[in-house]
């Protein structure tokens, strides 16, 4: 057996026993540091840390109200949020309850929610029999030009 095939052999079972693993063999140790706006909303921000005791209290709270709210083993959690601390912490309770997450970035959500909404307002023109209004039907029609294909990674 190589080195190689060892290491895949031995590998943890999830990201999830990584951190209980890390919670056991240092608690008190700093787990994550993280920026928090001053006060007075003028200056700047303050630092606050989190060890990994207090890391997993959270995320142990964030899974069991997972579990409570009916999330299963294997089934997937969209978390909605920028970049913070309490995103890695929901992350990792989700990942403690046995689901996975499916990330949605501020950005992406606004941009998603109008492509659903004009897809749902072309949609519901054709079930209608009427073809879908132009965008600013004075303007003269343009030529298509070719869009560059994205590669989507199915999963």
């Amino acid at each position: 057996m190589t080195e190689t095939q060892a290491l895949i052999e031995n590998r943890p079972p999830s990201v999830a026993s990584l951190f209980l693993e890390r919670v056991e063999a240092t608690p008190e140790a700093e787990a994550y540091r993280y920026p928090v706006p001053a006060p007075s909303g003028q200056g700047p921000d303050s630092w606050a840390s989190l060890t990994w005791r207090d890391a997993a209290d959270r995320v142990f709270a964030i899974a069991a109200g997972l579990i409570d709210l009916g999330v299963r083993p294997e089934e997937r959690v969209a978390l909605a949020s920028g970049t913070r601390v309490e995103w890695i912490l929901a992350d990792l309770g989700v990942m403690c309850a046995g689901a996975a997450t499916t990330p949605r970035l501020p950005q992406h959500q606004r941009r998603g929610d109008r492509l659903h909404a004009r897809r749902r307002r072309v949609q519901g023109d054709h079930r209608r029999g009427r073809r879908p209004a132009r965008q600013g039907a004075q303007a003269p029609r343009r030529a298509a030009r070719p869009r560059p294909r994205r590669r989507h990674r199915r999963r």
